[in-house]
């Protein structure tokens, strides 16, 4: 009865190398495009940088000859940076952009991946095309991370402009490094496919191109699962190799403590070496009603994650994905790991990358009692799968592949591995890696369930879904203060992922509800009221100092008087106070009203003669488990006699 097994089954895994939309960003138009700067610089590009010419001919060879191969791209490794590549151009007030234009002949569309990511705090990347008809960004200091990776999306054509635009205050602390190109040798990924009810040639990716018979999340049918579907995702897989589609769902512990464990399948990154730091999740992305929109509808990520576990027996894959901000009103789901079988089904799933859909079943699964031989040659055990004839509507397709399968309680017990899908949604049959078998896996903390969904060994059958709740959250907060002790005002604290505050009067600042599966660079800045502090008095003591006859004898004051940022003190420095003192100017050269010390490099310990100027103005906070209290000293630059009002 089980004649199927003498054909391939299908994998539902969605390959395509490269084919990615950017990060989360802001809206803003890079500098270059202003009037402003056209008429100070004009308005040609940067020279182009002609990227190596993959060989298009040989990877369409060895498509031929492998089913599940759906490459559309190449990677081209590069070595381009902010130090060795493009070109920089300085403002008059001290802000500056650095642009790189690169081309690779006859490519479809290009997609750039960066390591050695850090963009500073005012800081902001671009990238676009050179007729300026498409643009990705603003990319800031929020999409920063702690594997200092990141990729940007696809520019069509050719060829394509890098823009990064550093303030003044934040001069030389960004770094960008371009480690990969991907070259796009195909409009739309070629998935011939033997799906016996395959009726369409090629696949196409993204909003729109499921086909038409899927049935949306909010639907009738998706009327009774508005929870369970907000912790359904969308999930890019970054691969060396390239770049695919899955779904996945988010599932809560035992000790239902917030942390973020996503399921997924094996098959989308086996054979492959997936760069699990630049996977990204898209979050409800979906219609707002049963019709499918017209213009796509808006989605928020998280990008980042960590393997866990996973295991080829049963298709599963576990991921801890990085911190979901409380915002995006992610569910984290139930599941049920004994061995009933579910008496009724529901399929959550992004087919073809494409918006959430929904499949549904009233009859019972079953457990298929025999070995199953997929299309990429991988054998997977008896009754390690269960099998579901989808025949009340809906179908999957390719990256539905890891869509959780619910049963009638609403709790997830299995993840699609692949099977039969019919495009005309009448009979649709497929086969998903059992959670209860996953359980135990291979018997391995890296290859079984239960040592992440269940860490205490509580060892329930079946836990229910939470809202995402703060979980280990902790507070950061400090003062930020004079050399004195005095609290100074109205200082911007930024920590990363969009996260800002002001100190108060007193100088004490605070964040709460963070994550600590996170790395948090604290930034304090100021750059108000250049004259605020600054007199004669100043002027006098910088002179003696120069002339040996009085010289500055603390580190507070040494930093002070380097008002030009030159890591010396001399006569320019004198220069500049005398303009800012005069109106004659409103900034201090390539330097801020402010700079700030963490109070862990004791300034008390540094003498003003012996001062290099080699001091940290940031914090970096890595996966903190406690609440925890940093201090800053603020150094009001040009005042060296220390007369300035901390409160202004």
């Amino acid at each position: 009865m089980f004649y199927l097994l003498k054909s391939t089954f299908i994998i539902l895994l969605l390959f395509v190398k490269a084919l990615v939309l950017g990060q989360t960003s802001i809206s803003g138009i890079p500098l270059s495009f202003s009037n402003e700067f056209q008429a100070q610089f004009g308005n040609t590009l940067p020279e182009e940088q002609f990227l190596s010419n993959p060989d298009v001919k040989q990877v369409r060879e060895e498509i031929k000859k492998s089913p599940t191969d759906r490459r559309i791209s190449i990677p081209i490794f590069t070595d381009f940076s902010l130090v060795n590549s493009g070109a920089w151009i300085e403002m008059s007030n001290g802000d500056r952009i650095w642009r790189l234009q690169l081309r690779a002949y006859a490519a479809k569309g290009l997609v750039v991946m960066y390591d050695n990511f850090m963009l500073p705090q005012g800081s902001k990347l671009f990238v676009y095309s050179p007729d300026k008809q498409q643009l990705l960004g603003a990319y800031t200091s929020s999409n920063n991370s702690s594997s200092n990776r990141f990729l940007t999306g696809i520019i069509k054509g050719d060829a394509l402009v890098i823009e990064y635009f550093e303030p003044a205050y934040s001069k030389n602390q960004g770094s960008l490094h371009l480690f990969r190109i991907d070259y796009l040798f195909e409009d739309v990924p070629k998935a011939v496919s033997d799906y016996p009810f395959q009726v369409a040639a090629a696949v196409k990716l993204g909003f729109g191109t499921s086909v038409d018979c899927h049935i949306n999340v909010n639907c009738q049918q998706g009327d009774p699962w508005q929870t369970v579907k907000k912790g359904v995702c969308r999930v890019m897989m970054v691969l060396e190799e390239g770049i695919g589609w899955c779904s996945g769902t988010m599932l809560n512990n035992t000790e239902n403590d917030g942390k973020p464990y996503l399921l997924s399948a094996y098959h989308c990154q086996d054979g492959y070496t997936p760069m699990y730091d630049l996977w990204r999740f898209d979050f409800n992305y979906e219609s707002s009603t049963c019709e499918n929109p017209n213009a796509e509808p808006s989605f928020v990520s998280v990008l980042g994650s960590e393997l866990r576990s996973s295991w080829r027996n049963t298709d599963f894959l576990l991921l801890e994905i990085n911190t979901i901000p409380s915002d995006y009103q992610v569910y984290l789901n139930g599941w049920r790991k004994n061995m009933v079988v579910p008496t009724q089904t529901t399929l959550i799933h992004h087919p073809t990358a494409d918006i959430k859909k929904i499949t549904t079943e009233s009859k019972p699964a079953q457990i298929f009692p025999a070995s199953i031989l997929w299309n990429n040659e991988v054998t997977t055990p008896p009754n390690h799968h269960f099998r579901v004839t989808f025949n009340q509507g809906g179908t999957f397709q390719m990256g539905s592949s890891g869509g959780g399968l619910f049963d009638q309680n609403k709790r997830l017990v299995a993840q699609l591995h692949g099977g039969f899908p019919d495009t005309l949604c009448r009979v649709t049959t497929a086969y998903l890696g059992r959670l209860a078998l996953s359980w135990e896996g291979g018997g391995t903390r890296e290859t079984r369930l239960k040592d992440w969904l269940d860490p205490n060994n509580k060892n329930l059958d079946q836990v229910d879904g939470i809202e995402n709740p703060l979980g280990n959250t902790f507070v950061l907060q400090g003062k930020v203060t004079i050399f004195s002790g005095e609290g100074i005002a109205n200082v911007s604290l930024s920590i990363g992922l969009g996260l800002e505050t002001k100190t108060d009067l007193a100088g004490n600042y605070f964040f709460s509800e963070l994550s600590p599966s996170q790395v948090y660079q604290i930034v304090p800045t100021k750059n108000t009221n250049l004259q605020n502090g600054l007199s004669a008095l100043d002027l006098l003591k910088i002179q003696k100092h120069l002339l040996n006859i009085e010289l500055l004898s603390t580190s507070v004051q040494m930093i002070a008087a380097d008002v030009n940022h030159s890591e010396t003190i001399s006569t320019l420095d004198l220069l500049a106070i005398q303009k800012v003192l005069l109106n004659r100017e409103t900034t201090f050269p390539n330097n801020t009203s402010w700079r700030f010390v963490p109070e862990i490099f004791n300034l008390a310990n540094t003498t003003g003669q012996n001062f290099n100027f080699q001091f940290p103005e940031t914090y970096t906070v890595e996966n903190p488990t406690t609440d925890l209290t940093i201090n800053f000293t603020g150094i009001k630059i040009g005042d060296t006699n220390g007369s300035v009002d901390a409160k202004e």
